[in-house]
């Protein structure tokens, strides 16, 4: 699942969580964990498949709401600790992130910044460090502004794989 379908499944569940509550659990901030198992984000060269799991934590903040106590703006700080298997040898790499999401419904603006992925190896340091943001609308999700890597986790697109293949010691 491409990283921006990810973080738009993690907002979308929580407003669903929160509307399931009521309008008075609208204004209430709130915490809540998700977790996404094995999707595979990279084939790599030799044809082997790198999946990809995370368990992610939210704490949900309103700064604006309508007369009847609807979210007009709301952030998020998303935490997360996952890691990239190969599957054909079993071995793991483990990545952390954080984002602050932002969405303005009046605005209509959907806006993601943050430490995306932070891989570090034992006797090496960092190999992977991508942070970054960007802006899109919340509605046609047409991107307006990025700043950053371009580096996704999205099976479509085979330009992305040689960046999650070379943690395995492989070309994408």
């Amino acid at each position: 699942m491409p990283t921006r379908r990810l973080i738009r499944t993690i907002a979308t569940a929580s407003a669903l969580l929160v509307a399931g509550a009521g309008m008075a659990a609208a204004q209430e901030n709130s915490r809540y964990s998700l977790t996404f198992e094995k999707e595979v984000v990279a084939t790599c060269a030799d044809g082997s498949d790198v999946t990809l799991y995370f368990d992610v934590t939210v704490n949900r903040h309103i700064s604006e709401t309508d007369a009847d106590g609807a979210a007009l703006v709301e952030s998020r700080n998303v935490n997360y600790d996952g890691f990239f298997t190969h599957e054909a040898s079993g071995e793991v790499v483990e990545f952390t992130g954080t984002r602050v999401v932002t969405i303005d419904l009046v605005a209509d603006l959907f806006t993601s910044r943050g430490k995306y992925r932070v891989v570090t190896m034992p006797g090496i340091g960092p190999v992977m460090h991508e942070t970054g943001r960007y802006v899109e609308t919340w509605v046609s999700e047409e991107r307006l502004f990025e700043a950053g890597p371009k580096v996704s986790e999205n099976p479509e697109d085979p330009s992305t794989f040689a960046l999650t293949c070379s943690l395995f010691g492989l070309s994408g």
